[in-house]
């Protein structure tokens, strides 16, 4: 059964209260004896997609037991929200196969790449996540990320301030 979003807001809410450095160093351990249970992964800098179909079953093996292990934390509450295998495997079924983004001729597919899949991948470019200043320089690094003719979609940084005002949590500005 899927996991509602109130389900979610509860976890979050009201999970485990937890550090976040003990949270990371939780996860360094558990990969480290995940590493050890699944000795065929290892790093081949040589070969950035792995090709063996075994390989990638391990790798999706541990990896949703790692996300069943350690869960998600939450920065904003603190707390660590945990998933079943069940729900994880649940709510991969349920991704949509593809998904539109853009408009036009700058209309592109983001969809679920299967394994071995010769589909072209998409690349994804820009300052992601990062705190800008506002201005021409954002405007800037955005548009040297949005003229390479390799990029197909652009992933925005975002300012810390909007029209000089500072952005607060939890206020109408952080929307």
């Amino acid at each position: 059964m899927p996991v509602s979003i109130y389900e979610l807001y509860d976890r979050a809410e009201y999970g485990r209260k937890q550090r976040e450095q003990d949270f990371d160093m939780g996860m360094v351990k558990e990969v480290r004896g995940l590493l050890e249970q699944y000795p065929e992964i290892k790093y081949d800098e040589g070969e950035i997609v792995p090709s063996q179909d075994s390989l990638a079953d391990q790798l999706f093996e541990a990896a949703v037991e790692l996300a069943t292990r350690v869960g998600l934390f939450i920065m904003d509450t603190g707390r660590v929200v945990h998933f079943t295998r069940g729900e994880i495997l649940t709510a991969l079924d349920r991704l949509p196969a593809e998904q539109r983004i853009g408009a036009g001729k700058d209309e592109k597919v983001v969809c679920s790449r299967k394994f071995e899949s010769p589909d072209p991948l998409l690349v994804i470019a820009g300052p992601t996540a990062s705190p800008l200043a506002e201005g021409d320089a954002f405007v800037r690094i955005h548009q040297s990320y949005a003229q390479e003719e390799v990029v197909d979609l652009l992933s925005t940084g975002h300012p810390m301030t909007i029209q000089g005002r500072d952005i607060k949590a939890t206020s109408p500005m952080e929307i």
